[in-house]
């Protein structure tokens, strides 16, 4: 039967409508830490460290490490746990996803779930109880690079006991694997423990046995000269955070500045904030008002810089708060106030908009 062209149009533009239609049709939404954010996709499954999803024309996968956020249509229980997560309520959220992976029968979900769960065990300062659950993903889906590279490493202040506690499920677990990889993923996460507390020499003895099997580069660990590199950064900036927090600021900002140049641009947002919080408490114990002053200004430079080059980075929105103080005590109450409310506004679920909320309602006080 031939078609009029009166009916070709018609059913041209109903197929036109239906595509309108499904294009703005709700569904999943994948954001990540770097900003991107796709909308609407099908969430196909999570697999071997890996997020997978459907758009228009293509199929992309993303590495679940670089995930923000994930919202999934119809799991109301697991997006309730992700609107918590958002807020910094960490522990309620870990509950939530818990509840979550209960409701669901389709197992990818269940492996979204439960790592979500972990990132956000890890982020309320639970590293034991994060890596007890990153050990549990590897044993069930296999050693892999995608399953190693899952292990949290947000970990909680120098002398937490949760530290030490994470230390002693690794050690135990180190002695009941034959897989070179898998112990070479929890060694690194020992000596990022040792250093966190501390232990340097512990640390740096552990980070030397990696990166060899038999004379031979253990698989899935960067080369010895990398890893040396990568060490040597590591315990320098963990050692600069532990100063920091002793108030040993001048160390800080001496080994940090002498070390500019070696660090990677991971490196660079902690070596940035870590130098302008030193200079900022610097600026306190100076003297000659001029020279307290322009430490402030170098500090605030150096704050700004890890906000502005660095914006997705845990630092970000400590950095902004930081500099929102270093503005105050500059007598720049404009700009300080500009600072507090972009944390409030951007990084609304970070402890540092707490902080900032008090400085906001304090000089609205002061200036009325």
């Amino acid at each position: 039967m031939k078609l009029t062209r009166m009916a070709k149009a018609s059913c041209a533009l109903a197929a036109s409508a239906c595509l309108l239609v499904a294009a703005e049709a709700p569904g999943d939404v994948v954001k990540l830490t770097s900003g991107l954010v796709y909308d609407p996709v099908t969430v196909t499954d999570v697999d071997n460290g890996q997020i997978a999803f459907r758009t228009l024309g293509s199929r992309p996968s993303k590495p679940l490490r670089e995930l923000a956020s994930v919202t999934l249509t119809g799991e109301k229980r697991f997006n309730a746990a992700e609107e918590l997560f958002a807020k910094g309520k960490y522990d309620e959220a870990a509950a939530a996803y818990l509840a979550a992976a209960t409701a669901t029968d389709k197992p990818w979900r269940k492996r979204l779930i439960q790592y979500r769960r972990m990132a956000a065990l890890a982020a309320a300062g639970k590293i034991d109880e994060a890596l007890k659950l990153w050990l549990a993903m590897v044993d069930a889906a296999g050693v892999t690079k995608g399953t190693l590279d899952l292990r949290p490493r947000k970990l909680p202040p120098a002398g937490s006991k949760a530290n030490d506690r994470a230390v002693a499920l690794l050690e135990g677990k180190a002695k009941q694997i034959s897989s070179a990889a898998y112990r070479g993923a929890i060694v690194l996460a020992l000596a990022e423990l040792h250093e966190r507390q501390g232990r340097i020499g512990q640390a740096q003895a552990l980070r030397e046995s990696l990166g060899t099997s038999g004379g031979r580069p253990t698989a899935g660990t960067p080369p010895p000269a990398a890893l040396a590199r990568t060490s040597s950064a590591n315990a320098l900036l963990r050692s600069a955070n532990t100063w920091l927090q002793r108030g040993e600021c001048e160390k800080v900002a001496q080994a940090v500045k002498k070390n500019l140049k070696v660090f990677r641009a991971g490196d660079l947002p902690s070596a940035l904030y870590l130098l302008g919080r030193a200079q900022s408490e610097l600026a306190k114990r100076e003297k000659d008002p001029k020279d307290a002053r322009e430490l402030l200004l170098r500090a605030g430079l150096n704050l700004m810089r890890t906000v502005v080059f660095f914006p997705a980075s845990d630092e970000a929105p400590h950095a902004l708060l930081s500099a929102g103080q270093v503005n105050e005590r500059l007598g720049n109450l404009g700009a300080a106030r500009s600072a507090y409310s972009a944390v409030v506004s951007g990084f609304s679920g970070s402890p540092a908009a707490e902080q900032a909320r008090a400085a906001l309602a304090r000089t609205r006080k002061e200036r009325d």
